[in-house]
């Protein structure tokens, strides 16, 4: 039986949505091909496996090798959609799903000699993930708001405030040197902190 609380924790279609809104804030504030990045977005995650990566672990134990969600979400809209006949998308949009994340590396880097929008779309993932995972350990308890770690309370108190503050020093950086990045500040350390919550607990009374 589904419990009250999980009709407010995040599902793949709810964490696409909201990928696609960030994607495009992050956009239109930076001049980007804002169609390219909503069509990136929604279907960045259309080849993940059931129960998310833990259902890419399983799946790679499998089959022998790695799985990779966005390698499959491309073959999935090439491929298996449409009765097999694919969904006729560019190969931007396609190079773009294939390029949200990065499997050579934890850190949130923008792609070199890519298209801008594929970062655009790649840090929209992060960013969203990142700030509805706080929000749903909290309904659940795994963390309890009036004890979160200093680093998560400077970027802000809510969901919609950690996402409008790491957004706006991206666009910002972005706008500074020319390229999709998030690499200097306050912000950003606490962003990366963040995300590596599980290693970085014992930092919030820096």
């Amino acid at each position: 039986m589904t419990s009250p609380e999980d009709y407010y924790i995040r599902r793949r279609l709810s964490h696409t949505q909201e990928v696609t809104a960030l994607s495009l804030y992050i956009s239109e504030n930076l001049g980007l091909n804002t169609s390219l990045c909503q069509a990136i977005a929604a279907g960045h995650d259309i080849g993940h496996a059931p129960y998310g990566h833990l259902g890419e672990s399983v799946i790679s134990e499998i089959i022998g090798k790695k799985f990779h969600h966005n390698i499959a979400s491309v073959l999935v809209a090439q491929h298996l959609e449409n009765r097999g006949y694919g969904l006729n998308l560019s190969f931007e949009t396609l190079e773009g799903m294939l390029y949200h994340s990065r499997t050579d590396s934890r850190k949130v880097e923008a792609f070199s000699n890519l298209l801008h929008e594929y970062s655009a779309v790649m840090f929209a993932d992060k960013i969203a993930y990142t700030s509805s995972d706080i929000n749903d350990s909290i309904r659940y308890g795994y963390l309890k708001q009036d004890k979160l770690p200093k680093f998560i309370l400077r970027l802000g108190k809510t969901q919609d405030e950690r996402d409008f503050t790491i957004v706006k020093a991206l666009i910002e950086e972005s706008k500074k040197y020319n390229k999709i990045q998030l690499s200097e500040g306050r912000v950003a350390e606490d962003f990366n902190l963040t995300r590596d919550i599980d290693k970085n607990d014992k930092k919030d009374k820096k």
